[in-house]
């Protein structure tokens, strides 16, 4: 074989300093699988969600369904997004296992910051809507008081005999 065709490029080529031993090579190939599936989740959880959302919107358009206040997809991409962290944060610890290095700690650090954050967010918006569920609405503060209601269907000497009894 020459050195000039892809082969011959390819046999020249040396492995990455991760792979000089077998079991090395093992183990980081195992942690690209891992982390390859954690990227798969997170695609498909955008794919998902932007179907979702499309579906929601073009419902709403049509007056098939109410549109909602709140992004539809968000929280459906944010259960595919914590497992595919988790995958890609598995994926990184074997690998940071098998080549420990700073790039591969930062990125550690990296992924389970991020990670952390997400959940923290994700249980700050599911007790923000609970609270909205259980907020009073609108309308309720823009009623007038029951006194105001029960004088305007009064006389006016049934309200000066009521409010002289109020005060005495």
């Amino acid at each position: 074989m020459t050195a000039s065709s892809p082969l011959g490029l390819l046999a020249q080529q040396t492995q990455p300093e991760s792979w000089t031993t077998p079991i090395n090579g093992l183990i980081v190939s195992l942690a690209l699988i891992i982390s390859a599936i954690g990227v798969a989740l997170i695609v498909w959880g955008a794919y998902s969600s932007v179907l979702r959302f499309i579906a929601a919107e073009t419902g709403a358009v049509r007056g098939q369904a109410p549109r909602a206040e709140t992004a539809p997809g968000a929280m459906p991409f944010a259960a595919y997004l914590v497992p595919g962290l988790d995958f890609m944060i598995a994926g990184t610890v074997i690998k940071t296992l098998a080549v420990s290095d700073w790039q591969q700690a930062a990125l550690l650090t990296g992924l389970v910051l991020v990670r952390t954050l997400l959940g923290l967010s994700m249980k700050w918006e599911a007790t923000a809507a609970g609270a909205l569920a259980t907020a009073p609405s609108v309308r309720d503060h823009l009623t007038p008081p029951p006194r105001f209601t029960e004088s305007m269907h009064r006389t006016t000497d049934e309200a000066v005999a009521a409010d002289n009894h109020a005060v005495s």
